[in-house]
């Protein structure tokens, strides 16, 4: 099989100028045997500090809206 994590409505929120979080939506996508199915949705609440000049992610949450 094949996946696909499909990331959307980002949204940022600058807490300042060295700190950041982002809400998004993920929809995995299951490719078998020619047919494409939804395997789960959720949402990532991510928390990113800038480390120099990147921008690292210090946390990662992902919750989904049901078990599978």
């Amino acid at each position: 099989d094949q996946r696909r994590h499909v990331v959307t409505n980002v949204t940022l929120e600058l807490d300042d100028e060295t700190e950041a979080r982002t809400t998004s939506v993920l929809t995995l996508l299951v490719v078998e045997d020619d047919t494409v199915r939804v395997q789960a949705t959720g949402v990532y609440r991510d928390h990113f500090v800038l480390d120099g000049d990147r921008w690292r992610i210090r946390e990662r949450v992902l919750r989904l809206d049901a078990h599978y």
